[in-house]
């Protein structure tokens, strides 16, 4: 789970990091966090509240905004069906899986027990499927729609957070 602002936290808004908030109010719900902070108005200068939804926000840290330290997210977790994963991601791990598959399949004839290794790396490409359609804001079900794993390796995802995460482009 990721470290949700709290009460006190001062945090900058992903798409401005120029601009500084204090948290003021925080609402858990079950996918994210609202959070109530002081923003100064760009104007006036006068601070005002406003709800915003917790993705959106970042930790400040002492060396500035998180973002700037931001790990790499790309391969991490790749046999959980949680979350999302970009176009990128979603296509060197089938261009692994088949790699693998040729290597595999060349040498099953002479050592039969190496078909078991297919099982790690058929659950690996329907998780990398499953993830890939949360970032369309589909269900993992729908990798079972034939040929849809090739509008997969096409369509864009959806921008900003859905009910399935953040967006792993960070926009």
């Amino acid at each position: 789970m990721r470290d949700l602002p709290q009460i006190g936290d001062i945090v900058y808004l992903k798409a401005n990091p120029a601009v500084k908030m204090t948290v003021e109010k925080c609402t858990y719900t079950r996918n994210a966090a609202m959070v109530t902070c002081y923003v100064p108005d760009p104007v006036t200068g006068i601070m005002e509240t406003q709800e915003i939804n917790s993705v959106l926000l970042e930790k400040e840290t002492p060396e500035g905004p998180a973002s700037a330290m931001r790990e790499p997210t790309m391969f991490r977790q790749i046999f959980s069906f949680d979350g999302r994963i970009r176009r990128l991601e979603f296509g060197c791990i089938f261009v692994i899986y088949w790699i693998f598959y040729g290597c595999i399949n060349g040498f099953i004839d002479t050592e039969p027990l190496l078909g078991f290794a297919f099982i790690p790396m058929l659950w690996l490409i329907i998780a990398a499927s499953c993830k890939r359609c949360h970032d369309t804001g589909r269900s993992g079900w729908w990798q079972l729609v034939p040929l849809f794993f090739f509008w997969l390796l096409f369509e864009d995802g959806q921008r900003g957070p859905n009910e399935y995460g953040p967006n792993p482009k960070g926009i």
